[in-house]
């Protein structure tokens, strides 16, 4: 039976694999297209009968990708499983010394690993190269390579990265098993023999626990290969998941699935034959009460009874302090984005450079590191990042909410679907989706959704909806059958087989047995999938991947580099656009992280709570509220009145800097250009004396003149240039590109008589009119064009370029 069920699960996880590697085949831009999937698939089968055919591009030419894929698949695994049993050896020994400690230590540790159960990957990854670069800074001694260079390949530091998750998720799970060992009734009379605690440790509990705990591990070695993309990225290691997202097509990311599935499909099938016999005893618990066909019919009905008591714990939710606090915090920074977006215009303050009180003398310039008058700091363009963070609050917490709820809705569907389907179906879809544990999701969305965010053809909702509905899609069937999974054990207990033997029909027995035990898990289900979403979104910045669209913006001369910018300011799309200037700036990196791992806290602590408030209901205690619930609640509220208290004092420090250089502008009216002679002869070499370090004939980059002028007021667009509007000294400044992307045409304002500019020009007007009067000067037009009597534009262009 058990080699059967093996070989049933390797040949559907394979189709599996086969199925999903064609899906990005399927999409042409937010449109799914049966005949193109199935046309993709036929390709991909195609390509696959000829793995020695299958290339990938490297530079200018075309590479074969055998064997060039072994080199990063073997150190991939290499280090994959090092830190796999290194996190086993590590969770089994703290387990042991942990379930000795008395009580009061024993709870202490379980709420540190709590803690640190809320840190994403990225930031504990981040945190540690940090800390290596710092001791070597401070000893000149470099511990382990934080980055790979040339052909030297870093295995020390990944690996220790990506086992401190799983250590952490291993610890967890193993004490959790262990207390239901210690309620177990051979555990007293094992204390009655004389047994020490030690003794009945290693001996009883540990085996038991451990053939839990190895059906679990699933879960964690498919977590372990979502973190190896992160790792990989940021060590700039040559993996095979990095291989995947560098050269990824359809092929190389099937070919690169199977491989990875092979060495953990040994693995958990080496387990399953030495837990044969637990396994078997599960196999049977989980045979489904009903053999009969689908009915759809009940499900309204059981969703409409669904909606009605799902509610029913969080009357108790406010007795429990530790749900207030994750509701608090996920409250506080939700209300605050709301209020920056609602009162403040969702505007994001931009500080470029520091004066002096005189409103002319520079202090400073972009970037600001955090400081009492930044929080956060600011970027490189003088961004607050506090305000990026409270603006894309909205959309990262609101969306990680909704689609958990999403998936929660369509999982329970079919979770149900799949409990009354017939057996033998059962086990080959279970087979199918099993399928999705060997194969980074962040990948598997990347591919779905690069060419539809990177799409100018369509809109920032139409991207929205898309990237919404794919990272609802993929969780779907795993947490469907997931559900199903927990209804078939539900219905093979006692009580509800007795319900069936006294005639109870399958919609009776759903509703009023198997439903009620459902609700608890549904709301652990619920925020468990808010914490995977916010993990998911801070794996896709990297990949930049954004929710509303990613904007590729040049930032450099030749416009050879882009950087890649959130239109929504979402914290995902943070961590895409700052992670290269990790070593640089950390603080742009480790603060938006930082808020992931808030709002993961906050949803653990949510969890936590909501556990113990389904208790209280399940127990029938009486307990509505609890006097430290009040006091984090004010707290929230005096953060949250502290906070906004800042946005006002910001925004309202910024009007009245405007204001006080407007004033002294006009006051002082300094002229932008003096007409002099060393003006008149630098029109000749293309430059205006009064307009910096630009001249006519150079290359127009926006973020460099943005470095000098700030953001332009206004881009407007013409047939054969682009015009951007910038102020100086109050007074206003155009500059013109046309198509090649060099600067056509620099107009400035200038105020004068017609008398003075020809007296100062002198020399004989080219042409002159009732409002203009224009000037050659080498292969350069200088034109005044008079807009009201004494204030001219000062316009110097290329006379060729706007024939």
């Amino acid at each position: 039976m058990l080699i059967k069920r093996m070989f049933i699960t390797f040949v559907t996880s394979i189709l599996g694999i086969l199925l999903m590697g064609a899906v990005p085949f399927a999409f042409n831009g937010t449109s799914f297209q049966f005949s193109k999937y199935t046309d993709g698939l036929k390709e991909l089968l195609g390509q696959l009968s000829h793995l020695a055919d299958i290339t990938y591009p490297a530079g200018a030419a075309q590479r074969s990708l055998f064997p060039d894929v072994w080199e990063p698949y073997t150190y991939s695994m290499t280090v994959l499983f090092s830190a796999l049993f290194l996190a086993l050896f590590v969770a089994i020994l703290l387990s042991i010394l942990i379930s000795l400690l008395p009580k009061r230590l024993y709870q202490g540790a379980k709420s540190v690993l709590f803690v640190f159960e809320s840190f994403p990957d990225i930031l504990i990854t981040v945190l540690i190269q940090l800390l290596i670069i710092w001791i070597y800074k401070k000893t000149n001694v470099l511990l382990f390579d934080v980055v790979a260079f040339g052909d030297s390949q870093p295995y020390t530091l990944p690996i220790l990265c990506l086992s401190v998750m799983p250590i952490i998720l291993s610890l967890r799970i193993l004490l959790f098993h262990m207390e239901e060992e210690w309620e177990e009734p051979y555990i007293e009379n094992a204390k009655s023999k004389g047994l020490t605690r030690l003794y009945i440790l290693i001996h009883h509990i540990m085996p038991n626990t451990l053939i839990h705990f190895f059906h679990q591990s699933k879960m964690i070695l498919w977590f372990m290969l979502s973190n190896l993309l992160v790792i990989e990225i940021l060590f700039n290691i040559r993996g095979i998941t990095n291989f995947v997202y560098q050269h990824g097509v359809p092929a190389i990311f099937t070919v690169s699935s199977l491989l990875v599935f092979l060495p953990m499909y040994a693995f958990f099938a080496l387990g399953s034959w030495f837990t044969n016999r637990w396994a078997m005893q599960s196999e049977a618990a989980a045979t489904a009460a009903a053999q009969s066909s689908l009915n759809l019919e009940p499900l309204w009905r059981v969703l409409k009874r669904l909606l009605v008591r799902i509610v029913r714990p969080l009357q108790y939710v406010a007795a429990q302090p530790l749900f207030v606090a994750g509701f608090c915090i996920i409250g506080s920074i939700l209300a605050l984005s709301l209020i920056h977006n609602y009162a403040f215009g969702n505007e994001i303050p931009q500080t470029q450079v520091i004066y002096a009180k005189d409103g002319f003398n520079a202090l400073g310039r972009a970037p600001f590191e955090p400081s009492s008058r930044f929080w956060f700091g600011t970027d490189q363009f003088g961004f607050e990042l506090l305000y990026k963070i409270a603006s894309g609050a909205k959309y990262t917490i609101g969306l990680a909410f909704f689609i958990s709820l999403a998936r929660l809705i369509l999982s329970f569907a079919g979770g149900y679907l799949f409990f009354i389907m017939n057996q033998r179906v059962k086990e080959w879809l279970k087979g199918l989706v099993d399928s999705t544990h060997y194969i980074p999701v962040a990948l598997l969305c990347y591919f779905i959704l690069n060419a539809v965010v990177l799409s100018e053809g369509l809109t920032f909702w139409q991207k929205g909806t898309f990237y919404i509905l794919i990272l609802t899609l993929v969780a779907v069937p795993a947490v469907s059958v997931m559900i199903g999974s927990e209804m078939e054990l539900i219905s093979y207990r006692e009580f509800v087989t007795s319900a069936k033997v006294l005639g109870g029909s399958r919609f009776h027995v759903f509703s009023k047995h198997i439903l009620p035990h459902m609700l608890p898990k549904l709301w652990f289900i619920y925020i468990q999938q808010i914490m995977y979403v916010l993990i998911l979104f801070a794996h896709l910045g990297l990949l930049q991947i954004f929710f509303g669209g990613t904007v590729l913006e040049e930032y450099t001369v030749f416009g050879r580099d882009f950087l890649p910018k959130s239109m929504s300011n979402e914290w995902s799309g943070l961590i895409g656009s700052y992670y290269r200037q990790m070593m640089l700036r950390p603080y742009l990196l480790i603060i938006p992280v930082l808020f992931f791992a808030v709002s993961i806290l906050g949803v653990n602590l949510m969890l936590e709570g909501l556990k113990r408030a389904i208790e209280d209901l399940q127990w029938r205690r009486k307990k509505y509220f609890h006097p430290a619930s009040l006091v984090i609640a004010a707290v929230a509220v005096g953060f949250c009145f502290f906070a906004v208290h800042k946005f006002t004092d910001d925004f309202a420090q910024k009007e009245k800097v405007a204001a006080a250089q407007k004033a002294v502008a006009t006051e002082q009216k300094t002229p932008i250009v003096d007409l002099d002679s060393d003006t008149i002869s630098q029109f000749e070499d293309g430059m205006i004396n009064g307009v910096r370090e630009y001249y006519i004939g150079g290359p127009m980059e926006r973020s460099i003149i943005n470095s000098v002028y700030g953001r332009p007021l206004k881009v407007k667009d013409y047939e054969k240039r682009t015009d951007y509007y910038y102020k100086e000294y109050g007074y206003q400044i155009i500059i013109s590109s046309g198509m090649s992307r060099v600067i056509n045409r620099m107009q400035v304002q200038y105020d004068s008589s017609r008398k003075d500019i020809k007296n100062a020009m002198k020399m004989k007007p080219m042409k002159e009119t009732k409002d203009s009067i224009s000037y050659l000067k080498g292969r350069y037009l200088v034109l005044f064009t008079e807009k009201s009597k004494g204030h001219w534009w000062l316009s110097l262009q290329d006379q060729y370029y706007f024939r």
